[in-house]
């Protein structure tokens, strides 16, 4: 999961030991799916990592930031 926030600039292994809040909101405009979530990570009111996120069993966890090798969302 790391791996992932490292792709985006972010890494959790610095904020280890700190308290920190997840919220969770609906993508609505996912491409085909009404299951994907954006999840972002604050410490205080700082943006210390985030995830797109599918629970479904075919679901994944990718970066909430667009790659290059994806197409954007």
């Amino acid at each position: 999961y790391n791996g992932i926030q490292q792709s985006q600039g972010f890494d959790l292994s610095s904020h280890r030991g700190e308290k920190a809040v997840l919220v969770t909101c609906p993508v609505t405009n996912y491409e085909g799916r009404d299951d994907v979530y954006a999840e972002l990570i604050l410490s205080g009111t700082n943006l210390i990592g985030a995830a797109r996120v599918s629970d479904s069993s075919d679901g994944f966890v990718k970066p909430l930031k667009n790659t290059k090798t994806e197409k954007g969302y």
